[in-house]
């Protein structure tokens, strides 16, 4: 229901949306899960309004990731998140420059799980 009618996640990828909400802490799995107040703040400030701490990303990015929360993040899982939050869904050879600047943000992002020991 909240995935349904939250202006927040209205034209978020489905799949995308469950991996957000599972990064906040809300059982994906549970159809009578409830999402709490804090919950649904933080959603806000993470997505809508931009106004999350430095501390409140990195966590939520964190917990993003390592969707199992064992510590563990393949290359495979990360590269296909990635793809997820930046791909267009269509498979189109002839955009080289789009494909070079998501490798980029792909090597920043790793860099900065690793350095905060997601890898």
């Amino acid at each position: 229901m909240f995935i349904k009618s939250s202006l927040t996640l209205t034209r978020t990828k489905h799949d995308l949306k469950l991996t957000i909400l599972n990064a906040l802490g809300i059982d994906i799995n549970n159809p009578s899960q409830k999402v709490d107040w804090e919950s649904f703040l933080l959603l806000n400030k993470l997505i809508h309004y931009n106004k999350a701490s430095n501390d409140e990303f990195i966590d939520f990015f964190l917990k993003f990731f390592d969707q199992n929360n064992d510590g563990i993040v393949t290359d495979k899982e990360f590269k296909g998140l990635i793809e997820l939050l930046f791909g267009s869904g269509e498979k189109d050879e002839s955009i080289e420059e789009e494909n070079s600047n998501r490798e980029s943000v792909t090597e920043n992002l790793m860099h900065i799980c690793k350095k905060n020991g997601v890898f």
